[in-house]
């Protein structure tokens, strides 16, 4: 399977792909990594190898301090000149895994009306990115089940862990717990779904170690900062300084402060979207930390997605098997552990260094 490319569309998608990304983007942030995986966005875009349709943010749950944080997307669009729509996703949970929430305030579902609209006028196929909850895209595929059919190439789902237990014994992953049904419909979809679980196992605590079905990995910052464009520095700076300075765009045009670099750059990281970004670009990352085109790849990617059969029940809980003949249902799959973590720091570092 290591150079298979069977198992995703992508690889031979001739057009610059089209993305729609979800996210629990947050100012105070709930976890930075968010505001990576904004980064690599939009150094993909950047760098030519996709087009951002629209970045969803979650509408934040009672427990987080801080609310969406357009204020971060708006620096990278500063940073970078890519002009790009944001919507708010819905404040109110899905009762169950059919629910079209018909009743909801229209503004409660500008998120949900503007899938269904960048799916409708798309004159090619889009990918969606869930990395926070999955409800606005859930709700979206339930009044439109045919345009999602139709129009959209392929769910990354980053929740969930990758083993599983019984219902007794299986503890939940976070985004899983926000709201259980809503990550369920995501498996229901009739569009080819590639699930991302954040961690091998999440019961009884959360390993951080690679998995071999398991997106998560670690460094420290400094590994990432020695990269990045002074602009860059800034944005992430703001962002873990939880900084209330009015000013932040021109906050972005400072010299960054060395000893916010230097006290950041220490503290660790933990990651776990990054993959679904290259996969929808059409990349992937192999052994050395590179990343490098999915179609006539010839050395071993650092990891793949294998074709499975899968179900989730309405509590979250996922049952899957490889199924060799399955052409619509994906799960990550690291091929080298030993060699993960420190590939996929060097391919971030790597793809954030373009921003200008």
């Amino acid at each position: 399977m290591e150079n298979d490319t069977r198992n995703s569309n992508i690889a031979t998608q001739k057009a610059k792909p089209k993305l729609i990304h979800e996210t629990d983007l947050f100012h105070p942030h709930g976890d930075p990594d968010d505001h990576f995986d904004l980064a690599t966005v939009f150094a993909l875009a950047y760098s030519g190898e996709l087009d951002i349709e629209n970045i969803i943010i979650d509408y934040p749950p009672p427990h987080r301090a801080g609310d969406p944080a357009l204020l971060a997307v708006s620096q990278l669009r500063y940073i970078t000149g890519i002009d790009v729509p944001v919507n708010i996703g819905t404040p109110v949970r899905m009762e169950h895994r059919k629910d079209t929430q018909p009743n909801i305030e229209s503004r409660h579902h500008s998120a949900v009306n503007k899938i269904i609209s960048i799916l409708k006028d798309a004159e090619q196929p889009v990918y969606i990115s869930i990395v926070g909850a999955s409800h606005d895209i859930a709700i979206a595929a339930n009044i439109e089940p045919q345009l999602f059919k139709e129009k959209c190439a392929g769910v990354f789902l980053n929740s969930g862990s990758g083993v599983q237990y019984s219902n007794e014994e299986s503890a939940l992953e976070y985004n899983v717990k926000l709201n259980a049904g809503a990550y369920a419909a995501i498996f229901d979809l009739p569009c080819p779904v590639y699930w991302l679980p954040c961690f091998h196992i999440v019961y009884p605590n959360y390993d951080e170690r690679a998995g071999e079905f398991g997106t998560v990995y670690r460094f420290a910052q400094k590994e990432i900062f020695d990269s990045l464009s002074s602009y860059i520095k800034n944005y992430f700076i703001y962002m873990l300084e939880q900084s209330a300075d009015p000013k932040w765009l021109r906050y972005l045009e400072n010299e960054p402060k060395a000893e916010l670099v230097e006290k950041y750059g220490e503290m660790y990281r933990r990651m776990w979207s990054t993959a679904s970004f290259y996969q929808i670009a059409g990349k992937t990352v192999n052994e050395n930390g590179e990343i490098v085109p999915i179609e006539g790849m010839l050395e071993a990617p650092i990891y793949t997605f294998e074709p499975i059969k899968i179900s989730c029940s309405n509590a979250g809980i996922t049952s899957w098997e490889f199924d060799a003949k399955a052409t619509d249902r994906f799960i990550f799959r690291v091929k080298n552990l030993e060699k993960y973590n420190t590939a996929m720091t060097k391919a971030l570092a790597s793809i954030l260094s373009k921003l200008p």
